[in-house]
């Protein structure tokens, strides 16, 4: 055949060479409606051959773009055998955007007219990629997203700001997307995504549990999961003004106001909905105890007179129960009010702070209840005095009886809210928390006798209703106006008593929390490694009453580690070790200077803290411009130092400690040095003691199958420790003896059966702890030595 043009000439790939080319793909907009990207009714709303992207290929065609973008040729995609070819519906869509850097080979050889897509070559995160197309150049990495794009992808917002050292391309214009989001083929290897921060604090929010009525009579566990959840929400949000990458992630970009509000608004509703229970519980206690008196008065009377009495009786149940939907049509705006004001002037939520909010807000409402509860049950008195005369006494003290507690309103109260004490007969669950990375849980346990002990101590605080009973019928009037009872005017700032500590925390080693079984006060202090594993445990303190169904939980203060898996270990009732099924990672060694506390971080090691009238500024890093005005509390890194430069005045002010404001003015957030070295090894006087790891026993926890008496136990790294095994029938694994203890671990080491027959066995390894004298003074990791931190006595943690 003569045809030059047929695909049969001598040019032919195959036939004379293999012509390759690398090109970059054109702007989006040159071909984006030759590839279908939407389900269409008829395939001819297809624009073209679908899978065909227009290129650019160096060599071939001007970088100064002589050549238009739309007059660039078609590319076809060469796909893998693995993603198929339409056949039986396997098929698979490329995945490439403007900007990537493709090569691949001409099916018609030198003629050059109909390229085809090999593969890509990948971004990396030195190139600087421009946000914005190049006008007059090319061959430059930019952006795959569009003008048009709204939002770029979170899941390439980056976890530190920049990408280390970035190349500059030649002749690259405009600014480049490495300071905040990174289009790499390899960024995510590299430098983590803040989504992956983000999902991880999502991950660990625990939510509580349902459960039978009668196994929670008290939800004070319930409300502060939720303040807390709530607060660190808030809290996040409002770093993002230092951080535009959280605002990015969470989406509150522009309206961080708004994101607070919803989420007070979530959190006041769920508060809410508990309170209104429990006022419900009060409103049935006191109709109870209300028909209880009057149901005796009602069979003394005369059968003529007791329509008149039902219906008074019924008026003032009536009335009962305005007064109690008043106080619950106020509710929710109130507990929305100190949902928010938690939020600014407290990092942690304590049961204190739920004890003195409920407190605050049944207790201010107590004398104002009774108050009008007896003056409705006084004119109640007044009718069976004159009806009967001769009986009235039957009645008399309705008023007093639920007013019993004289002036404390802790006492009116105290009966009625019986309905908050557990019943021990009743077989209930520990567990009443769950989070998706961390597990089960078991709240915070509220003292009933405390909380209503801080009902009392806020009584009289809301205003009482008008009027009074009396034991002898007199003293009625009144009705169900109650003064200015209701909660629109109780003062929620009284519920940040002084006396609750609600502020950061020192953010430190994690703390063992044992719970189930009906025991109580065992501790210990964890042996964290230098790679923040748990390696075991230091027992101060076994406690008693532990039996089988005790959990034991890896508590940290500030959600820095993770994955941690342990088991207690009981013997007459006391806790004598624990097994470390899983080290986890991440966990503080000691302290780092952060704070933080409810299990999340607030402030890194170098942020400096502000408080401005009882309100936490969101942690401010190093490198910013603060104003503060006299009287404000400003909290520096530990070894820093800062002078205030105010108009008339200046004040020195050192890091390590919070200092008032005398001298208004302004100051740079200093920078952390973080090459301060720690001094000599500190002793027990001192908040931590040396000690010394060897291995003293591997325990089987799966038995697996096929195992020989002569395979061999490997200990990776082993400090010298050596073990045997010992195997049954089928080659089971009975026991691992330890014959060689070893000494020094200062990492959780990896323990397996090099076997040619036997699968599936599993063994963890069991170190216990020799502790270094006092007088011995040595330094963390010199001959084996771990530091642990006595968290149980000097150094306290949440």
């Amino acid at each position: 055949m003569s045809d030059t043009t047929t695909t049969f000439n001598s040019h032919f790939v195959g036939r004379d060479g293999f012509v390759w080319w690398l090109g970059q793909i054109a702007p989006e907009e040159e071909w984006k409606e030759n590839k279908p990207n939407k389900p269409v009714e008829n395939n001819g709303d297809i624009k073209g051959f679908g899978e065909r992207y227009r290129v650019r290929i160096m060599g071939y065609h001007s970088c100064v773009k002589d050549i238009p973008d739309d007059a660039l040729p078609w590319a076809y995609v060469m796909y893998p055998v693995t993603a198929g070819g339409g056949g039986r519906n396997s098929s698979q869509s490329a995945n490439l955007t403007q900007g990537d850097f493709v090569y691949g080979f001409f099916i018609d050889g030198e003629q050059a007219q109909t390229p085809v897509i090999l593969g890509i070559i990948g971004n990396n995160e030195y190139n600087k990629v421009l946000q914005g197309l190049p006008q007059d150049e090319c061959y430059i990495p930019y952006s795959g997203y569009t003008d048009d794009d709204d939002k770029k992808s979170t899941l390439g917002v980056r976890a530190e700001e920049g990408g280390g050292e970035v190349i500059e391309q030649v002749n690259s214009k405009g600014m480049g997307t490495n300071d905040q989001w990174f289009e790499s083929a390899t960024g995510d290897i590299s430098q983590k995504p803040i989504a992956d921060k983000e999902e991880k604090e999502k991950g660990r929010v625990k939510e509580p549990l349902a459960k039978p009525t009668d196994c929670e009579p008290n939800p004070m566990g319930r409300m502060q999961q939720e303040l807390q959840n709530s607060m660190k929400e808030i809290q996040r949000l409002k770093k993002s003004q230092f951080d535009s990458r959280i605002a990015l992630v969470a989406g509150s970009a522009g309206d961080i106001a708004g994101q607070i509000d919803n989420i007070c608004e979530k959190a006041a509703e769920f508060i809410a909905g508990i309170l209104k229970t429990i006022l419900d519980k009060i409103l049935k206690a006191i109709l109870n105890k209300t028909g209880e008196k009057c149901k005796d008065t009602y069979d003394l009377l005369h059968p003529n007179e007791r329509p008149e009495l039902r219906k008074k009786v019924e008026e003032i149940l009536d009335a009962i129960v305005c007064l109690f939907r008043k106080l619950i049509d106020e509710l929710l705006d109130k507990v929305k009010e100190f949902v928010c004001d938690a939020a600014d002037k407290a990092v942690n939520a304590p049961p204190c702070l739920i004890n003195n909010f409920v407190g605050n807000m049944l207790g201010s409402q107590s004398d104002g209840i009774q108050n009008s509860v007896n003056g409705q049950l006084g004119q109640l008195n007044s009718l069976i005095s004159g009806l009967g005369g001769n009986i009235g006494g039957g009645i008399g003290g309705i008023g007093g009886g639920l007013g019993a507690g004289g002036g404390g309103g802790g006492g009116f109260l105290e009966e009625i809210m019986s309905f908050l004490k557990c019943d021990d007969d009743i077989d209930c669950s520990e567990v009443d928390e769950w989070s998706i990375l961390d597990g089960a849980d078991q709240s915070e346990k509220f003292d009933v006798g405390g909380l209503l002990s801080s009902i009392g101590s806020f009584a009289g605080g809301g205003g009482g209703g008008q009027g009074g009973g009396s034991s002898s019928g007199s003293g009625g009037g009144g009705g169900n106006s109650g003064g200015d009872l209701g909660f629109g005017n109780v003062n929620i700032g009284n519920s940040f008593q002084p006396g609750c500590n609600t502020g950061p925390i020192p953010c430190g080693p994690p703390t063992p929390k044992f719970f189930g079984g009906g025991g109580s006060g065992a501790s210990g202090n964890f042996i964290i490694s230098s790679l923040g594993e748990i390696m075991g445990i230091d027992m101060v303190s076994g406690g008693s009453g532990y039996n089988k169904n005790t959990f034991a939980i890896v508590n940290d203060p500030c959600g820095n580690g993770g994955g941690a898996v342990i088991d207690p270990i009981i013997e007459d009732g006391e806790i004598i070790d624990i097994i470390v099924i899983d080290p986890g990672f991440g966990y503080l060694p000691e302290p780092d200077g952060s704070k933080g506390g409810d299990g999340d971080k607030f402030s890194d090691p170098d942020d400096t803290i502000i408080i401005r009238d009882d309100i936490y500024d969101p942690p401010t890093p190093p490198g910013n411009v603060v104003e503060v005005d006299e009287g404000d509390i400003v909290e520096l890194p530990p070894g820093t130092t800062i002078i205030i430069d105010g108009p008339d005045c200046t004040q020195t002010i050192k890091g390590g400690s919070p200092v008032v404001v005398t001298c208004p003015g302004k100051f740079t957030t200093p920078v952390l040095d973080t090459s301060r070295t720690r001094g000599d090894y500190p002793n027990t006087g001192t908040g931590s003691y040396p000690a010394i790891l060897y291995l003293c026993e591997i325990r089987v926890l799966e038995s697996g199958i096929n195992y020989a008496s002569t395979d061999e136990i490997v200990i990776e790294p082993n400090f010298g420790a050596k073990a045997t095994i010992q195997t049954g029938d089928e080659g089971i694994v009975i026991a691992v003896k330890v014959t060689e203890s070893g000494e020094g671990f200062t990492e959780v080491p990896r323990v397996y059966i090099k076997t040619e027959t036997g699968y599936n066995a599993v063994l963890v390894p069991k170190l216990c702890i020799d502790r270094v004298g006092e007088d011995v003074i040595k330094e963390p990791g010199q001959d084996g030595v771990v530091s642990v931190i006595d968290c149980v006595g000097k150094f306290n943690v949440k």
